[in-house]
C-alpha cells in the first residue's frame, strides 16, 4: 500500500513537472499573435448586471408585447403556460427549496429581477443565445 502511494505521488510530480516544462518551452513561439482588446470591446463583453440594476440598458414593454415575445421565442422550450417542456418550468416552486424535490423557478429560486434579466440576456433563446434585444428581454 505504501509503495503504491509513493508511486502515485511520484507520478503526480512527474506529470506536473512535464506540464510546467512544456508550457515554459512554448512561451516564445506565439509572439506577435493577439492584441490587447480596446476599451469598446471590453465594454461590449461586459454584460454583468448587479442587483441594483444600474447596468441595465434602456428597455420597455407591455404585458401584451411580452406575451408575443414569449410565444415567439420562449414557449417552444418553456411551454405555452410556462409549465416547462424541453426547458425548465418558470412558474410555481415557492416553498419547495427545502423539500426533497425543490422546484427552481423565477418565483422560488431567482429573487432579483436583475438576475432573471441577466440569465435571459446571456442565454436565451436556447437555440440563439444572446440574440434578444433589451426590449425583448424586459418584456
Amino acid at each position: 500500500m505504501r509503495c503504491s502511494l509513493k508511486l502515485l505521488a511520484l507520478f503526480g510530480v512527474l506529470v506536473a513537472s512535464s506540464v510546467c516544462w512544456a508550457q515554459g518551452t512554448d512561451s516564445g513561439k506565439y509572439k506577435g499573435i493577439g492584441r490587447t482588446p480596446t476599451a469598446e470591446e471590453i465594454k461590449a463583453w461586459d454584460i454583468s448586471i448587479g442587483i441594483s440594476g444600474k447596468e441595465l440598458p434602456p428597455g420597455s414593454g407591455t404585458p401584451a408585447d411580452g406575451a408575443k415575445v414569449y410565444a415567439d421565442k420562449c414557449a417552444m422550450c418553456h411551454g405555452a403556460n410556462e409549465q416547462g417542456g424541453i426547458g425548465p418550468r418558470l412558474v410555481g416552486g415557492k416553498g419547495t427549496l427545502t423539500s426533497a424535490k425543490p422546484v427552481k423557478t423565477i418565483g422560488s429560486y431567482w429573487p432579483f429581477a436583475t438576475t432573471v434579466y441577466d440569465v435571459i440576456n446571456r442565454a436565451m433563446p436556447y437555440d440563439k443565445p444572446g440574440t434578444l434585444t433589451p426590449n425583448e428581454v424586459t418584456r
